[in-house]
């Protein structure tokens, strides 16, 4: 498994990322966790090439292996732009993406926002907007 972190591609990963992570290793044993750069000092696509270089050395180490990748928040967006860059290049696709509240919107201008926005655990549309996670605003 790959886990992509949110953390509005500013944020670094967290307690509860790690919190979470320890329990999906538990259940599934491997879980591979990149520390991708973060803004302003990296560009989303600095985030993706990395990305694209990790899941491959993956595939290499572990030929035959499905790769399943689980990610929340900004990771989400990632993780669906990871899945294109690798079948872009011919590559075998992960067998299934696991996305947990992805911030897919990241213009936040989808009108349903304010609907689920109460519900949502990890991410509001005021602290994505101000480059947050949001969480418990």
């Amino acid at each position: 498994m790959l886990y992509l972190f949110g953390g509005g591609f500013v944020g670094g990963i967290g307690v509860g990322h790690w919190w979470l992570i320890g329990r999906v290793a538990d259940v599934v044993g491997r879980v591979e966790v990149p520390l991708y750069g973060l803004a302003p000092d990296f560009h989303h696509d600095d985030a993706l090439s990395f990305l694209v270089a990790v899941y491959d050395r993956l595939m290499t180490e572990r030929p035959g292996v499905p790769v399943v990748v689980m990610a929340d928040s900004s990771g989400g967006a990632l993780a669906v732009l990871l899945t294109q860059a690798v079948r872009g290049r011919g590559m075998a696709a992960p067998i299934r993406l696991i996305l947990l509240c992805p911030w897919l919107d990241l213009s936040l201008s989808n009108p349903g926002i304010g609907r689920v926005a109460r519900r949502d655990p990890w991410l509001s549309r005021g602290g994505a907007g101000k480059g947050g996670t949001g969480v418990g605003t």
